[in-house]
C-alpha cells in the first residue's frame, strides 16, 4: 500500500512541474484526482509530496506546496522560543494573564502555540528551536535564515545564569551542537549552515540598564520589544504598570544610541483611557521625537479569567470593546502609521475560548484594511507595502520603477536615516537600511572617540533564498545587491554628511561573515569599517 501512496505523490510532483496549477483550488483538484485514480483512503499532505521531490525538483514545486507562506514571505524564519514562568518584578499589571501560579509564563496564557511548544518540551530552547525548524521544514519553509523571538514575559530580570543558559540553548537549536559556554555558541552561531540574523527579547522600558543592554549586545541581541502599551502615566498606575513614561523615553534613547531596534507594544482598550486620549497618545508615539519606534505590535486587550481586571469588569468597573469598536480603532492605528514602521501583529495568538471578553477573531488585521479602504485610507506601514506581500495578490514590482528613497526624522536627541529601495508607482517596498547618527551622549565608548554613525538594520524582502546563493526565479528579491547598494549609501552618507569616521553595525551573530566580506571586522559587539574621506 505504501508503494502505492508514494508513487501517488510522485505523480503529483511530475503534474506540478509539467502543468503547474494557478490557484489552491487548482491543487486541490489535482489532489483529489489522484486520490480518485490511487484509491487513496486521505487526502495527500503537502509536506508528503515534497518528500518525493528531488533536490532540484523540491526549488520548483516549493511556491505551490509550501504552507503558510507569510512565514517566510519578509525573507526570514520566525522561531519563537518559551522561557520558563517566571514573575514580573514589580508584580502584575491588572490585565495581564499567567505567571508561575498559573504554570504559564508571565502574560501568557499557556495556550499560545509558543507556549505549548515550550511545555511539550519543558522550556528545554534547544529542543523548542530544533521542533519549530523541523516543522517549518515539513510544510516547504527555507530555514537558512533564522530570527530568534526569545518570549516569555521579562527575560532580561531573570538570573543571569538562566539568561546565558536560555540564549545558549537558542543557539545550539539552530547549530545543532552541544556548546560548552554562551561564547562557544556564539562562534559557532557565526559560520553554521543554518544563521542566526537576529535575536530579539521581550522586556519592559524599567529593565534597560546600560547594563543589562550592553551585556544582551555581547550576546548577539539586534532586537528589544519594548512593552509600552499606551504613553499616558495616569492609565500606567490605573494598570499597576510599575513604570512611568520617563523609563520609555530614557529606554528609547539608550536603545537607539547601542544602535539596537526598537519595537513597541501598544494596547487598544485599556481603562482609564478614553478613545480621543488614546488615538493621542498613538499618534505621540508616532510624532514626538523622543519615541518614533521602528515597529510595532498592536495589542487589543483581551479580558480573560484570573486577572484584575476581569474582577473589575465583573464589579462594573471596565467594560470591554466590541470586535466592530476594536476594529476602528486598530485601523485609525494603522492609518496614523510612518512608512518608515512596520506592523509585526495585530491581535495576541491566544485561542478564543480562552478570551472572557474583547476581540476574538484572528483576522482582526483584514478587518481594519477593509474599514480603512471603506473611508478611501489605507496603512502605508512597511509590513503593508513589502514585496512578498504584494506578489501574493499578484502585484509585482517593476524593475525599472524601483529607486532608492531616503526619509529622516530626529529621535531620542540623534537622526534617524531610513534608506529603502522601492516601486514608487506602486507602493512597493523591497529592501530597507536604519542608518543613525546617535546623540550626544556618547555611550558607545570607542578608541580615540572618533566620531560614528551605526547602522541598525538592514532588510530586504521576498522569500527567503538561502546562504551562498543566487536569486532565481522572478519572485525572488534577495541576494539580487540591494543590500550592498543600501550600505554603500550609508557609507556614503555617514562619511560625507555627517563627518563620521567610522561606521558600526549592529550585526546578527549569522550575518557578520557577510559584513567581513564588505569591509567590516569586529569592534566589540558590532562590525566596523572605518570611513576615509576621498582626496
Amino acid at each position: 500500500m505504501w508503494f502505492l501512496v508514494k508513487k501517488a505523490y510522485r505523480e503529483i510532483v511530475e503534474i506540478l512541474l509539467k502543468n503547474p496549477p494557478k490557484s489552491n483550488k487548482g491543487l486541490a483538484k489535482i489532489k483529489r484526482d489522484i486520490c480518485k485514480k490511487y484509491s487513496l483512503d486521505s487526502f495527500p499532505r503537502n509536506s508528503d509530496i515534497l518528500q518525493m521531490a528531488t533536490k532540484d525538483e523540491r526549488e520548483l514545486v516549493l511556491p505551490f506546496l509550501v504552507k503558510k507562506p507569510s512565514r517566510t514571505l519578509s525573507g526570514v524564519a520566525v522561531v519563537a522560543v518559551m522561557s520558563k514562568p517566571l514573575p514580573c518584578p514589580h508584580g502584575k499589571c491588572t490585565m495581564c494573564p499567567g505567571g508561575p501560579e498559573q504554570d504559564s509564563p508571565q502574560s501568557y496564557t499557556g495556550f499560545e502555540p509558543a507556549a505549548m511548544r515550550g511545555q511539550m518540551y519543558n522550556y528545554d530552547p534547544k529542543e523548542q528551536v530544533i521542533a519549530r525548524l523541523q516543522q517549518l521544514e515539513a510544510i516547504g519553509h527555507n530555514t537558512s535564515k533564522i530570527d530568534l523571538i526569545l518570549m516569555g514575559g521579562t527575560l532580561p530580570a531573570a538570573p543571569l545564569d538562566y539568561q546565558e543558559f536560555f540564549i545558549k540553548g537558542c543557539l545550539d537549536g539552530v547549530t545543532k551542537k552541544n556548546t560548552k559556554s554562551i561564547t562557544e555558541a556564539i562562534k559557532a552561531a557565526e559560520k553554521s549552515k543554518r544563521r542566526c540574523i537576529g535575536i530579539t527579547v521581550e522586556t519592559r522600558p524599567d529593565t534597560c540598564s546600560l547594563e543589562n543592554l550592553k551585556r544582551e549586545l555581547d550576546w548577539g541581541i539586534t532586537r528589544v520589544e519594548l512593552g509600552v502599551q499606551v504613553v499616558n502615566d495616569k492609565v500606567y498606575e490605573r494598570i499597576n504598570r510599575g513604570h512611568t513614561v520617563e523609563d520609555v523615553t530614557i529606554a528609547f534613547k539608550r536603545l537607539r544610541d547601542l544602535g539596537l531596534k526598537v519595537t513597541a507594544h501598544m494596547m487598544v482598550g485599556l481603562p482609564g483611557i478614553s478613545w480621543e486620549e488614546e488615538l493621542a497618545s498613538y499618534k505621540t508615539l508616532m510624532t514626538d521625537s523622543r519615541f518614533v519606534p521602528d515597529e510595532l505590535k498592536i495589542y487589543p486587550l483581551m479580558l480573560m479569567e484570573n486577572t484584575k481586571l476581569f474582577d473589575e469588569h465583573m464589579a462594573g468597573d471596565y467594560q470591554p470593546l466590541t470586535f466592530k469598536e476594536t476594529v476602528k480603532r486598530v485601523a485609525e492605528f494603522k492609518a496614523h502609521t510612518l512608512p518608515s514602521m512596520r506592523i509585526k501583529r495585530v491581535l495576541r495568538d491566544i485561542p478564543a475560548t480562552k478570551i472572557f471578553a474583547g476581540p476574538k477573531k484572528s483576522d482582526l488585521r483584514e478587518y481594519a484594511q477593509k474599514f480603512l479602504g471603506e473611508s478611501g485610507r489605507t496603512c502605508r506601514c512597511i509590513r503593508c507595502r513589502e514585496v512578498g506581500h504584494k506578489q501574493r495578490k499578484g502585484i509585482f514590482p517593476s524593475e525599472k520603477d524601483i529607486e532608492l528613497v531616503r526619509r529622516e526624522y530626529n529621535a531620542s536627541g540623534g537622526k534617524e536615516i531610513f534608506l529603502s529601495f522601492e516601486d514608487t508607482s506602486q507602493d512597493i517596498i523591497l529592501g530597507f537600511l536604519r542608518l543613525r547618527h546617535p546623540s550626544e551622549d556618547k555611550i558607545i565608548s570607542l578608541v580615540n572617540n572618533k566620531p560614528f554613525s551605526i547602522i541598525r538594520e538592514v532588510h530586504i524582502y521576498g522569500s527567503v533564498v538561502g546562504i551562498g546563493t543566487q536569486a532565481e526565479r522572478k519572485i525572488d528579491w534577495q541576494h539580487k545587491g540591494f543590500g550592498t547598494k543600501l550600505i554603500n549609501e550609508a557609507t556614503k552618507i555617514s562619511r560625507d554628511e555627517a563627518g563620521s569616521e567610522l561606521l558600526l553595525v549592529t550585526s546578527g551573530i549569522g550575518v557578520r561573515e557577510y559584513y567581513a566580506k564588505r569591509g567590516f571586522k569586529r569592534l566589540m559587539p558590532y562590525m566596523a569599517k572605518p570611513l576615509t574621506r576621498n582626496a
